[in-house]
């Protein structure tokens, strides 16, 4: 399964909006439940910076080096939609 993250300045037509403190989410209905009981982190280090979005529920993706139910998206991969 392939994942798509993008930056966009607004929720598009039928997009559920969540707000945690100062970030801002939207995406899909079918998203928001694939991520029910997720806990998605940010870390800016020196060697990267990104995204990772653990599952308590899974067993990982095996698409990167990530631990067991653990998928990280690294910043470099996010593009603003045109």
């Amino acid at each position: 399964m392939g994942v798509e993250f993008s930056v966009e300045a607004a929720a598009r037509v039928g997009d559920v909006t969540m707000q945690y403190e100062d970030v801002t989410l939207h995406m899909p209905p079918a998203t928001q439940a694939l991520l029910e009981r997720c806990t998605l982190d940010f870390s800016d280090a020196a060697h990267s910076s990104g995204f990772t979005v653990m599952d308590p529920k899974g067993s990982g993706c095996g698409c990167s080096g990530a631990s067991a139910g653990a998928a990280v998206v690294d910043i470099s991969a996010l593009k603003r939609r045109s």
